[in-house]
């Protein structure tokens, strides 16, 4: 029998997820300002019989609604993380409080884009990924940010700073190791490089 809504969110508790009902609240919102869900999507160019005779000889992927279907996971799966990163995201005064400042003095980093804030209806979002287990900011990071295009999606920025990218390798051990952003910063590696990657975004 199919867990209860209640026994759902009861398990994600149990594991850590957390705070539940603001990731919620952040993926609907996400899903709400996608193009994909409010535009209807096009008609498919092939006909009904074209597309049963395509299936009928194999082939996948064939038909509008395998199309939408397609188009809803990715939605799905992006909505889910983009309420991921705004539930675990840290609050004005949180920042404030583990940076050891007042929160006018977050307000004044956040103007001047030292560090990275998400907007959402509820207010002001700083992802936990820019700060160290500490809490303390990344080093080297009030000098990369100012460098991110305005337009650069929460999720795309996400991604680039915690996923390895070829251009941030060294040499350890005698080992290769190749590096994210979060990690080459955290290591105490050159920021120019950090920050050349982010200009050509």
């Amino acid at each position: 029998m199919p867990a209860s809504l209640e026994q759902d969110l009861d398990t994600l508790k149990q594991v850590g997820v957390p705070n539940i009902e603001a990731l919620a609240s952040a993926a609907a919102d996400y899903v709400r300002h996608q193009p994909l869900f409010r535009v209807k999507m096009a008609k498919n160019a092939l006909t009904p019989q074209e597309q049963g005779f395509l299936r009928r000889a194999g082939a996948s992927g064939v038909g509008e609604d395998y199309e939408l279907e397609i188009i809803n996971q990715k939605l799905r799966e992006a909505a889910v993380e983009y309420g991921n990163l705004i539930a675990s995201a840290y609050s004005q005064s949180n920042v404030a409080k583990n940076l050891g400042v007042s929160t006018s003095r977050i307000r004044q980093k956040t103007d001047n884009q030292t560090l990275y804030v998400i907007e959402t209806p509820k207010g002001r979002v700083y992802p936990a990924w820019q700060f160290s287990e500490d809490g303390s900011s990344l080093p080297g990071l009030e000098a990369i940010l100012p460098s991110l295009q305005d337009d650069a999606h929460p999720i795309g920025v996400q991604r680039f700073f915690t996923s390895p990218q070829t251009d941030l390798e060294a040499d350890i051990d005698g080992q290769t190791i190749i590096f994210s952003p979060v990690e080459w910063l955290k290591t105490g590696h050159s920021v120019k490089e950090v920050k050349f990657l982010v200009e050509n975004l």
